[in-house]
């Protein structure tokens, strides 16, 4: 693991529904349809159809006012966290990706819980939470904000707190970064609907609740990258 390095500025411009954003030093795969192969003609088409229409739908939506100024008391943390390389050196989340799922996420409510009891800004649930804090633990770094000692034996209470949830929301994003090669399609739908669903459906799976948050998370991407650099 290699920390901190400085990051490097591209620009680029933002179009309306195709993911031309950047992560990471690498692009998003423009046409996310015809990138992930299907087992069928039938459920092929049927697939390739449902992303467009949900990213036209939420093409033009942006974080409400209130999830905004509640971002706000976060920023130090979610600066500080995508400072750090976690998987490979000189490679960062960018913070605006962070502040575009937190808002989608929860509203930037540290205390929101799902109905699948996923806790905290990002949502994570206690499972996934604690094989990440492990590994992070791992690796011996000294992080700002954050007990190392609580990472090593996460209890739920944990996820509230956050400073640690957006440790390991860094870190998890990260890791499907690098597994997806930059594919916003693939990210957010590992981090929705686990690594095995991905792997079922051969690419993003036809779930409503992933499909929203895929054409949320893009839309509020674009928004942030317009006030922050």
């Amino acid at each position: 693991m290699n920390f901190p390095m400085m990051r490097k500025k591209i620009s680029f411009k933002n179009t309306n529904f195709a993911l031309l954003i950047l992560l990471m030093g690498l692009f998003l795969v423009p046409d996310l349809v015809s990138a992930q192969p299907y087992s069928s003609t039938a459920n092929r088409s049927k697939k390739t159809a449902l992303l467009p229409i949900y990213l036209k739908k939420h093409a033009h939506e942006r974080p409400p006012k209130s999830t905004q100024e509640r971002l706000k008391k976060f920023e130090e943390y979610i600066d500080y966290f995508t400072s750090l390389s976690y998987t490979r050196p000189g490679f960062k989340v960018d913070a605006n990706f962070i502040r575009a799922l937190v808002s989608a996420e929860s509203a930037a409510d540290p205390y929101a819980v799902s109905n699948k009891n996923a806790i905290g800004l990002s949502q994570i649930t206690i499972a996934t939470g604690k094989i990440a804090a492990k590994e992070l633990y791992k690796t011996k770094y000294d992080f700002d904000h954050v007990d190392e000692e609580r990472l090593i034996n996460l209890q739920e209470s944990d996820l509230y707190d956050p400073a640690i949830n957006l440790l390991i929301c860094t870190y998890l994003i990260d890791k499907y970064i690098r597994n997806y090669k930059g594919n916003l399609a693939l990210i957010i739908s590992a981090w929705n609907a686990g690594p095995g669903a991905v792997r079922q459906y051969r690419g993003y799976p036809p779930y409503n609740e992933t499909l929203t948050l895929i054409a949320r998370v893009n839309a509020y991407f674009k928004h942030y990258q317009k006030f922050y650099i």
